[in-house]
């Protein structure tokens, strides 16, 4: 089964690892829930249309949108600004996106 996993303006300090679904079945959704439960940086956000998975989950293509939790609020602010620096991000939460991905990935596909 395909899944897209679009990561964009993912990180910045002060915010937490927000991710948006599309198109999961009730199976997959529920497999993302309960691992969304277990983390502490990591949360269900509201679902987006201006990234690049926007194109493939109008298609029907289950999608994962992952950013800051705050881009919207403050995070757009510093994208694609000479303030968008490596000064800006948390090198710790980036990781615990990453563990937290690799998980999903192994549940997906079984």
């Amino acid at each position: 089964m395909k899944l897209v996993i679009n990561i964009d303006s993912s990180g910045f300090i002060g915010s937490k690892i927000s991710l948006s679904t599309y198109n999961f079945n009730e199976s997959k959704q529920t497999c993302f829930n309960s691992l969304i439960i277990k983390s502490n940086n990591i949360e269900q956000g509201q679902q987006w249309y201006a990234g690049d998975h926007s194109a493939l989950a109008f298609q029907g293509i289950p999608c994962i949108a992952v950013t800051s939790s705050n881009l919207f609020e403050e995070g757009l602010n510093l994208t694609h600004t000479p303030n968008d620096t490596i000064e800006n991000v948390d090198f710790a939460l980036l990781k615990e996106a990453s563990t937290f991905l690799t998980k999903l990935i192994k549940v997906y596909k079984e």
